[in-house]
Parts: structure tokens; sequence; C-alpha cells
């Protein structure tokens, strides 16, 4: 084998192409080496490279052909469908995911099912009406900062908004029942309006309270509460007022719990 050439460095054509080989030399030299034998490819190897070379899915690495369920899926997935397919799951999944991550951002809904019965609502609205009437015992508080003093007295936060941006003039709170259960009470007042916000115990609402949520229209007076803690705070809104305007009110001033 001594008398074979050494190998050749392979160039390339400015295309990118191989240049067609022919060295004569190598030639003669192969065939004294390798008496008897064809320095031609095999037809079979010429046709499997032939047949990769044109994408043949029908044709294995091994040269067997492959059934025709196996070229038809082959084929499939080099279609416009299956790329048509492929998009669409992934437009369900980032849809599927957009929907989970806003409904996780909304508000907590209200309850519109009845949180207490109509009979402790009803006691809730003649608290403001007697205090609008003047027929509920005297005030203890008359400053709005005061009105933490009150959690002293009921054993629980008290919800002590101001409400100032909103229109309304804090006119004073005391103590008092309501279905015989202390309830801190600050009224406000708005022209020829007026609401009465209450912090209440929340085992009115069971033991499970926390968190929740609940709207209601008794005899034309919305009302609109939460729980947190131990505290069932409330705004019993003026009569004419929307339950909606009840609760944006409720909302904004969520976190005005004050506690000596």
């Amino acid at each position: 084998m001594s008398g074979i050439p050494t190998a050749r460095r392979v160039c390339f054509m400015p295309d990118g192409t191989v240049p067609p080989f022919d060295d004569p030399a190598l030639k003669a030299a192969l065939r004294r080496a390798l008496p008897g034998t064809s320095l031609k490819a095999p037809a079979s190897l010429r046709e499997k490279i032939a047949a990769m070379a044109k994408g043949d899915a029908t044709q294995t690495m091994t040269g067997k052909p492959v059934s025709a369920d196996v070229a038809g899926r082959i084929g499939f997935r080099q279609s416009v469908w299956y790329k048509v397919a492929v998009a669409a799951v992934l437009l369900v999944g980032f849809g599927f995911l957009g929907y989970q991550l806003y409904t996780m951002n909304q508000p907590t809904k209200y309850d519109s099912q009845t949180a207490l019965s109509d009979e402790f609502y009803g006691q809730m609205v003649t608290a403001r009406e007697q205090r609008e009437t003047g027929k509920a015992t005297p005030d203890t508080v008359t400053a709005l900062d005061q009105a933490k003093t009150l959690s002293t007295e009921i054993s629980r936060g008290v919800f002590a908004p101001d409400l100032k941006v909103e229109g309304w003039t804090f006119g004073g709170a005391a103590v008092r029942k309501i279905g015989g259960y202390d309830a801190a009470q600050l009224y406000y007042t708005k022209g020829d309006q007026s609401i009465l916000i209450v912090s209440l115990p929340s085992k009115l609402l069971g033991s499970d309270a926390d968190g929740a949520k609940y709207d209601k229209v008794i005899a034309g007076t919305p009302i609109a509460g939460f729980a947190k803690g131990e505290g069932l705070f409330c705004i019993i809104g003026a009569k004419g007022m929307g339950v909606d305007e009840v609760k944006v009110i409720l909302d904004r001033h969520a976190n005005a719990i004050v506690r000596m």
C-alpha cells in the first residue's frame, strides 16, 4: 500500500460545491494494490444516496421501504395542515394561560345571596334611620381619628374610613347594639343623605367568613360588607343610592381598619 499517494486537501468551489475528483495516478495505484476490484460504488449504494438527495420519505436510512402508515405520518408532519394544527394547539394553550392570569387578578366577587337573615338586615337599616332621625343613643366619639378608641369596647378592629374624597362628612360614632351584638357605628352625611358604617363580629357569617364579601338591597337601602379577621365591616347606604356605589366606597377604603 506504500505506492498509494497521500490524501489531498479537498477544495470547494466559490458556490460551495466540491469539484470533480479525477486522479489517474491514484486510480492506477489502487488497481495495482487491489487487483480485480471495481473502483465504482455499488449500484445499490448509489440508489440510496440518490433517494436521500431527493428526500424520498418512503426509504429509511437502511434502504428498506417504510410502511404506508409511517410514510403518511412523515408526509403529514411536512404538510401545511400539520403546522396549522400545531399553531392551533399553541394558541389554545396560551389562551388558557392568559385566562388563568386574568381570573387570578380579578377582585373578589360579592355574594349576592343572603349572607345574613332579612331580619338582621332590617335591624341594620333601622340603626341607620335611628341615627339619622336622632333616636339613637348619643355619640361618644366626635372626631374620626378617635374612632379607634371604640375597639376597646368591642374587642375588635373598627372600620373607620375617611370619606372626604367621596364628599362625605364624619358626624360622630358610638357603640350600639344591632341584633344583640355590639357594633361600632360611624355616621357620615352628604347633603340630605346619610350612611352608617358598622363593625360587627365576623362569626355572624360562620367559621369560614374571612375574606367573604356580600351585598344586599333591603327596603330600597343598599348594604355591602366584607369579613376580615374577627370583624364584619359593612356600609349601610342611604335610600336611593346604588349598591355598586356603596361597594366602590367599601373596596376603596377596605384597609381603613383601626384598633387601640
